[in-house]
């Protein structure tokens, strides 16, 4: 069995960080765009500073990168996506009448699926991608501390009004 060179191994760390970071970046997007178009603004707003926190993440690790050349991965082969990809079951539990409370929780779950796949790299055999995963794993320790405020500022009104509701025959 060959050994991946310590630079290689950090550097496949850092495609996989990247990526995942990424697809949280979408679907915080996607989620943002998607309840301020329902006129959503409480969980549009947990879910546009979720995707602010994301992207300075985001552009810290490019920081990291600098101009190394990451490995290509393909999208099947990156560590810790969600395994129904591209809709994750975290997915199937937003809807556009969502609370803010229920928009931090659904934040919180897509950065603990990244704080746990670092934990995890800090078990590896190198010193230097331990200690790059261990940095990541403090950023979004952070980012949940940040997220966490957001719950406890958030004024739900539950249930909210659904001002167009499906048509559903009798």
């Amino acid at each position: 069995m060959s050994t991946i060179p310590i630079m290689e191994e950090e550097d496949i760390l850092l495609a996989h960080l990247l990526a995942m970071h990424d697809e949280a970046a979408d679907r915080f997007t996607d989620l943002a765009d998607c309840l301020y178009q329902h006129h959503n603004v409480a969980a549009h707003t947990v879910f546009d500073q979720a995707l602010q926190l994301q992207k300075q993440a985001i552009a810290q690790l490019e920081d990291e990168i600098g101009t190394r050349q990451l490995p290509t991965i393909a999208p099947w082969e990156y560590l810790g996506h969600c395994e129904e990809h591209p809709e994750c079951e975290c997915m199937q539990q937003a809807h556009y009448l969502m609370s803010a409370q229920q928009a931090v929780q659904l934040a919180l779950f897509i950065e603990n699926r990244l704080l746990t796949f670092c934990q995890h790299q800090q078990q590896a055999k190198n010193s230097a991608t331990r200690d790059l995963a261990s940095n990541q794993t403090a950023a979004i320790r952070q980012r949940i501390q940040q997220l966490s405020v957001l719950a406890d500022q958030a004024q739900d009104k539950l249930p909210l009004e659904d001002f167009d509701p499906p048509n559903m025959p009798e």
